[in-house]
C-alpha cells in the first residue's frame, strides 16, 4: 500500500497506525499466488469511531457594522452531536442573531455585538468548546476628498485636503505616483494629522499624481488627485484645492454675459410697457374731454371766448 501508516507484516497481518476517519471501510485478505487478481478472501468491516472535535476552528473576527455576517462552528464525530453558541458566558442572544446548524448569523451587525462568542459542541460521551473574539468595525469612508485635477502656478501655495471617518478612526497617509512618501525630505511639503497636505513654493518637480489613503483595521480607501502647473489665465485654485480651468472660466463668463443681456432686454420691455400705458391713458382722457364738450352744446374753449371778446371791444 502507498499509505505509510498502513503496513502488511510478515505474518500477513495488517497494521494501521494513527487511525483516522478516512480508514473506515471494508478490507479483504487474499493470496496473490492463488488468486493474483484479488478476491476470494475474507472481507472485514472496519468502523472508525472518531472522537468529537472541531474542524477549522473559527479565529478572532472583525465584523463590518450593519453588515450581514456569520460565525461558523464545524464539528466531526461518530456520534450524533449538538452545537450551541453563547456570548460572554450567557446563553441569551439578541433577536437579530440566529443559530442554524452550528452557524451564528448576524442580520445587521450592531456595535453592541462585539464580545466573546463560545461554540459548545457535545455528544453522548464528551463536550468541547471554542471561543472567538468579535470586534465590530466600520470601513473608512471619505468625508472630504481632493479634486481629481488641480492646477497651480509655479511659486504658489498649494493646499490639498483629505478627511475620512470609520471605526477605529482611520489614519491618513499620502503617496506620490503610487509610491509611499512621508515627504520629510522636502521642507516645502508638510502633512498634517487632519489629513491635509501643503506645498509651499510649488515647483515643476511637484507635478504628479498624489494619493490620499485612509486605513484602519477594517480596510483601506484611496482618492487620487493629479497636480499640474497652470497659469493665472488658465487656472484658478480655491481654498479647498479645486482647480477651475480656462474652459470653465470661459463658460462662467458666457453665462454672466447671457444673464446681463437677458436682464437688459427685460428692463427695456418693462419701460416700453410703461410708456404704452401712459399714452393709452392720455388718449382716453382726451376722448372723454371732447365728448363732454359736444354734450354741452359745442361751447367754445376759453381761448376762443377770449378772442371773441377782444374782437367785440375793437369794433366798439
Amino acid at each position: 500500500m502507498d499509505n505509510p501508516r498502513i503496513v502488511i507484516q510478515l505474518n500477513h497481518s495488517l497494521v494501521i497506525k494513527k487511525v483516522t476517519a478516512s480508514d473506515d471501510g471494508h478490507y479483504q485478505c487474499f493470496n496473490e499466488f492463488v488468486n493474483p487478481n484479488g478476491g476470494g478472501g475474507r472481507i472485514i468491516r472496519l468502523r472508525v469511531k472518531e472522537k468529537l472535535k472541531f474542524i477549522d476552528p473559527q479565529k478572532d473576527k472583525k465584523l463590518e457594522l450593519n453588515s450581514v455576517s456569520k460565525l461558523h462552528c464545524k464539528t466531526r464525530g461518530h456520534l450524533p452531536q449538538t452545537v450551541t453558541w453563547i456570548k460572554n458566558g450567557f446563553k441569551f442572544l439578541p433577536d437579530h442573531i440566529k443559530q442554524e446548524r452550528g452557524t451564528l448569523m448576524f442580520n445587521g451587525v450592531l456595535s453592541t455585538d462585539a464580545g466573546r462568542y463560545t461554540c459548545i459542541a457535545s455528544d453522548s460521551l464528551t463536550t468541547i468548546n471554542s471561543t472567538v473574539s468579535v470586534e465590530v468595525v466600520k470601513s473608512p469612508k471619505f468625508t472630504k476628498k481632493p479634486a481629481k485635477y488641480v492646477e497651480s502656478e509655479v511659486g504658489s501655495f498649494v493646499e490639498l485636503h483629505c478627511a475620512a471617518e470609520g471605526d477605529p478612526a482611520p489614519i491618513i497617509h499620502w503617496e506620490k505616483n503610487k509610491e509611499f512618501n512621508d515627504f520629510k525630505a522636502d521642507h516645502r511639503i508638510t502633512t498634517y494629522p487632519n489629513g491635509s497636505l501643503l506645498i509651499s513654493n510649488f515647483q515643476q518637480k511637484d507635478e504628479g499624481k498624489y494619493g490620499c489613503i485612509a486605513g484602519n483595521s477594517a480596510g483601506l480607501e484611496r482618492a487620487e488627485v493629479n497636480l499640474a502647473i497652470g497659469t493665472s489665465s488658465s487656472s484658478v485654485r480655491s481654498a479647498n484645492g479645486y482647480s477651475a480651468t480656462s474652459t470653465e472660466l470661459e463658460g462662467d463668463d458666457k453665462m454672466t454675459k447671457t444673464i446681463l443681456i437677458t436682464g437688459g432686454v427685460v428692463t427695456l420691455y418693462m419701460v416700453f410697457v410703461l410708456i404704452l400705458m401712459i399714452w393709452c391713458r392720455y388718449r382716453t382722457a382726451k376722448r372723454k374731454a371732447a365728448s363732454m364738450l359736444n354734450h354741452n352744446g359745442n361751447k367754445p374753449e376759453n381761448g376762443d371766448l377770449e378772442m371773441k371778446e377782444r374782437k367785440s371791444l375793437t369794433s366798439q
